[in-house]
């Protein structure tokens, strides 16, 4: 589906694009030029109307053109481009010619590219939600992990999908959970053991918790 045309001076990294209909912004195109499929994202959207411009300083001419002109505007944006999808989404090394259409990417494109080897599933995107976000298992247990936010951000939400994904490839997965909060939790792929502690650290001396 197309919903725009490049305009202006393109780069390797961005082109701007015009367009008839209001895309969402985070949403996925692709550009086609050169024998090549380029993925890009929607960063940015201006809406506009040449007769109401800058330059007027009235409420009432506001108005008064308004009346006239009535709801006709343009749509602005702004695409960053992400890489070539048939290249390991290495950057184009030719930008896209001015009136390259920008097409929204479809579910077998995004399927592509969010491809990966012993998928663990994180979630899906927002804009389409039959495309699956996955991260590679191998790689996420071979690294140091920490997961920030602020409160109420989904920090323990994040733990459990990982957690359940981890299940599904018969990890194990010891937990201290400080503040209780996995006690009652329910796994698809696996349940929650509770072990309850017989030392309590505080009665310790450093010699007992370094030995």
């Amino acid at each position: 589906m197309i919903i725009g045309r490049c305009i202006g001076e393109t780069s390797l990294v961005e082109v701007t694009f015009i367009s008839n209909e209001m895309p969402k912004v985070g949403e996925y195109v692709c550009l086609r030029y050169d024998d090549r499929t380029i993925l890009g994202m929607i960063e940015t959207m201006v809406r506009g109307n040449v007769a109401l411009n800058g330059e007027i300083y009235s409420p009432e001419t506001v108005e008064m053109i308004t009346k006239i002109e009535g709801d006709e505007y343009y749509i602005k944006g702004k695409v960053r481009i992400l890489g070539d999808i048939d290249d390991n989404l290495k950057l184009p090394r030719t930008p896209a010619p001015p009136g390259t259409p920008i097409e929204l990417a479809d579910e077998t494109i995004l399927n592509k590219v969010f491809k990966v080897g012993n998928p663990l599933k994180i979630g899906t995107l927002i804009n389409q939600e039959d495309v699956k976000v996955n991260i590679n298992a191998n790689s996420f247990l071979n690294r140091h992990l920490a997961i920030l936010a602020m409160t109420g951000a989904g920090k323990s939400n994040t733990v459990a999908v990982l957690i359940d994904g981890l299940l599904d490839y018969n990890v194990p997965i010891f937990i201290f959970d400080m503040h209780g909060e996995y006690v009652s939790a329910e796994f698809t792929n696996g349940d929650v053991n509770v072990i309850r502690p017989k030392i309590n650290p505080i009665y310790m001396s450093f010699s007992e918790i370094k030995g």
